[in-house]
């Protein structure tokens, strides 16, 4: 049995066995991100980060370098690669990517790497450290990687961690200023309350050469999204954000993006809008979306209920400030904006403070109102 670990429990334990030196292996499906935990730790520690991949070694030599005859003897020695070096000259953190996908030969000769911290006479520097990142395992699903199974000499010189970071895992990473924010709000709409999230990426099987999503490719989707300014909610191109989404992410991925989009604008509610629960961009609405929006206020006689529920002090100033940014908002059209305000002025006792908010909005907002000014800020 398998004991995996999400990130928020496997970091502190990935860090705790780097303080005393030790070599670290994580071992996880492809794309969730253990890649950019290596590169994480290597930022919190001022380490850079000199990364080796085993499947792009042929042989022994691209790793320990080829042998010379020395300056100051008849025997030869190694001179090691430009990478190695490195790791052996100053404090840097050693990442060794897919481990399992290379030569007998080079498995061999990380086990001395790992076991005593030198390799062909080159011995690592005292402080650096080192991570490795597998896809093999023993763990449900490990067995549709192409990859070498270790023996358990191998694994005894390394500290392994099994990795299943949760969904919400990657939405705190995501928040934080990596990932467009529709797409972060794609994933946890359509996340089950088990903590699943199909179209974030598959669980299961995997059919050859279909494409699936994973974290790694959201990622990347989102890159060239945002590079190509296609996430700019006033000038939506489905199709095409679609058709990108194909080749990134998969067609069922792609196609349930595409639906979300398309009501995206729409994925509020009025109590979101006027309570503060998220901030839609006005100014990308047009006049039919803001119409909408006024409509439901008056048919559902939403400023009516909320007076009723003789909100505070703070409350008033808060509602009264998102109804001051919404029709300050560039696009927010006067002809439809009566009905609205003589709903705020007949049917709530707080008049005088959204006269005090909403400013040159209402005023403008006035010509339109058979209300004057003084009447509306002693309703």
């Amino acid at each position: 049995m398998t004991v995996q670990f999400d990130f928020t429990s496997a970091l502190p334990l990935i860090n705790s066995i780097l303080d005393v030196k030790l070599p670290v292996m994580i071992r996880g499906r492809h794309g969730v991100g253990k890649s950019e935990v290596a590169y994480m730790i290597g930022r919190e520690r001022s380490l850079p980060v000199v990364e080796i991949r085993a499947s792009q070694l042929a042989d022994v030599g691209d790793l320990v370098g080829l042998p010379i005859v020395s300056e100051t003897s008849e025997y030869t020695k190694f001179s090691p690669t430009e990478r190695l070096w490195i790791a052996c000259d100053r404090p840097v953190l050693l990442f060794l990517d897919e481990v399992d996908r290379g030569t007998d030969d080079i498995t061999q000769a990380f086990m001395e790497l790992t076991d005593s911290r030198k390799i062909a006479g080159q011995h690592l520097h005292p402080e650096t450290l080192i991570i490795a990142a597998t896809n093999g395992g023993d763990r449900e699903g490990a067995d549709q990687y192409s990859v070498r199974d270790f023996d358990p000499a191998v694994m005894d010189r390394w500290v392994c961690y099994d990795v299943e970071p949760s969904v919400q895992d990657w939405i705190q990473w995501a928040t934080d200023g990596n990932i467009n924010k529709m797409i972060t709000e794609f994933v946890q709409k359509n996340t089950s309350t088990s903590g699943v999230c199909v179209f974030l990426e598959n669980l299961g099987d995997f059919q050859p050469n279909k494409v699936y999503p994973s974290r790694r490719s959201w990622k990347r989707f989102n890159d060239c999204l945002e590079t190509a300014g296609l996430m700019k909610k006033d000038s939506f191109d489905i199709s095409v954000i679609h058709n990108l989404g194909v080749g990134f992410i998969g067609v069922e991925a792609a196609v349930g993006f595409m639906s979300f989009l398309e009501n995206y604008k729409f994925d509020v509610s009025l109590d979101d809008i006027l309570l503060g629960k998220k901030t839609p961009d006005f100014n990308a609405w047009d006049a039919v979306d803001h119409t909408r929006y006024t409509s439901q206020a008056v048919s559902l006689g939403w400023f009516s209920d909320w007076s009723k529920s003789n909100p505070g002090e703070k409350e008033v100033t808060r509602v009264a400030k998102r109804v001051a940014k919404w029709i300050n908002s560039d696009t927010f059209p006067a002809d439809n904006s009566v009905t609205f305000f003589k709903e705020i002025a007949t049917k709530t006792n707080y008049g005088r403070e959204f006269h005090k908010h909403c400013g040159p909005a209402l005023n403008r907002l006035l010509v339109y109102s058979n209300k004057t000014d003084e009447e509306i800020a002693n309703s």
